[in-house]
């Protein structure tokens, strides 16, 4: 009987101190997630410490719908992403209202950049020689095995 209660009181601990670790997790990496977002301003722009006080505030009150919108379990598939479409779309609305035309302007030439990027990667990934898609079925063929 004495053993069952170690082992309970065990359990209890090890339960419990999992989960105050999940939390303290948690509200790091939400505090991680705002410095990377101060920090992603790209220096091109040259926001003032105002201009990205008040961009951390939006992003940080876009996140905070957006988890909310995520854990709604009552949303269809098609509802969330609608609405966290227009969370975004909001998010870039109200950024994009905050800076000055050459900022906008800059930002316009960073987004197109990054776009050109993205479908380069895309196309890289199609026109892969013969050999390295062969090395990637015999990589995967060595997984399944």
């Amino acid at each position: 009987m004495m053993k069952k209660i170690k082992i309970l009181i065990l359990s209890f601990s090890v339960i419990l101190t999992a989960n105050v670790m999940a939390q303290e997790t948690t509200k790091a990496n939400d505090l991680k997630k705002a410095e990377v977002q101060e920090m992603a301003f790209p220096e091109e722009l040259n926001l003032s410490k105002d201009q990205k006080i008040k961009i951390t505030d939006i992003v940080k009150d876009a996140e905070k719908v957006e988890k909310e919108i995520r854990s709604d379990k009552r949303l269809s598939v098609e509802k969330r992403q609608e609405k966290l479409l227009a969370i975004k779309d909001k998010k870039e609305r109200e950024i994009k209202e905050i800076l000055n035309e050459e900022q906008l302007a800059t930002l316009k030439k960073l987004e197109a950049e990054s776009k050109d990027a993205v479908k380069l990667k895309k196309v890289e990934k199609k026109t892969l020689s013969p050999k390295s898609k062969q090395l990637k079925v015999t990589k995967k063929a060595s997984k399944v095995k």
